[in-house]
């Protein structure tokens, strides 16, 4: 897991900063890999709620699409929902 990645488990963290931090990783790129450690990534975050949530996300999303537009799903998902 890259370094990106491993400030998914940071305390605090907003879903803005969560958001770009996994977009980051993916750098806009169709690398399956990168968008599955994204994915894989995902239980590290600490904020309990966000973490729940982006992980049934993910289970959705992949039912029909690849990884990298998984995602993309997530990120977006991340920045237009309130989190409060």
């Amino acid at each position: 897991m890259g370094p990106v990645l491993r400030k998914l488990s940071k305390p605090g963290l907003l879903a803005e900063e969560i958001a770009s931090l996994l977009e980051k990783h993916i750098s806009g790129s169709r690398n399956a890999t990168h968008c599955e450690q994204a994915i894989a990534a995902l239980p590290r975050i600490r904020d309990a709620k966000i973490r729940k949530a982006t992980i049934s996300l993910a289970r959705i999303f992949r039912l029909d699409e690849d990884p990298c537009a998984t995602v993309r799903r997530i990120v977006e998902t991340l920045r237009d929902a309130d989190w409060s």
